[in-house]
């Protein structure tokens, strides 16, 4: 099942971040990087790297956002 969901990330050319707020880890796929302009895995993936890549103008909405996501259960999509 890993290959497939990594199969289906390449397939959708689309960044994608994931944040386990348990465990502090965090996942950037190759198309976040890219998108971003950096290359693969040139950065670690994690919240603060994450925090610090969002615009200044948008930082308090999208840390409200994310605080209403983990509170809820419901999904962050930004």
């Amino acid at each position: 099942s890993e290959e497939r969901y990594a199969l289906t990330l390449m397939a959708l050319d689309d960044g994608l971040w994931d944040w386990d707020v348990q465990s502090g880890s965090a996942y950037f796929s190759a198309a976040y990087y890219d998108m971003l302009g950096y290359a693969d895995e040139e950065f670690k993936a994690c919240y603060g790297t994450w925090r610090d890549l969002v615009h200044p103008e948008d930082l308090e909405r999208v840390e409200r956002d994310l605080r209403c996501s983990i509170e809820s259960g419901k999904g962050f999509n930004i």
